[in-house]
């Protein structure tokens, strides 16, 4: 019966033990991996992401070169703004992070500011069509 069952815990943990990544084979060792950066910390690099991000939209009416940090960050906050609250709620602020920590995901669905307010998604649209009527 012992045999047995040393068999069967055997059979059982052997799979286990190998599935188990190990440092440098299967993945990066932890000195390798770099976060990415975050242009909300403060610093002349992470303005200067803020600033190129900005820029990019081509919806700002001065220079993002010109802005300091508080105007570039209140600028981000008003532009993602889409019920014009004055508050970031929860889905405009991830739409914020989202675009700004990740560039080339702007275009989603969630992100593209073009595509309505999220009110505006939710509703179905009735908000949109009252309002051109």
């Amino acid at each position: 019966m012992l045999p047995l069952v040393m068999r069967m815990l055997v059979l059982l943990l052997l799979p286990l033990s190998q599935a188990a990544p190990k440092d440098g084979t299967t993945r990066l060792d932890p000195e390798v991996q770099q976060p990415p950066p975050n242009p909300f910390q403060p610093g002349q690099e992470q303005l200067r992401l803020l600033q190129s991000y900005l820029k990019g939209l081509e919806r700002v009416e001065e220079e993002p070169e010109h802005m300091n940090r508080e105007q570039v960050l209140l600028y981000l906050f008003a532009l993602h703004d889409y019920d014009q609250s004055g508050q970031l709620d929860g889905l405009e602020l991830l739409s914020m992070l989202t675009a700004a920590l990740a560039p080339g995901a702007a275009d989603s669905p969630t992100t593209n500011p073009e595509q309505g307010s999220p009110d505006t998604r939710l509703d179905g649209g009735e908000k949109a069509t009252a309002a051109s009527d």
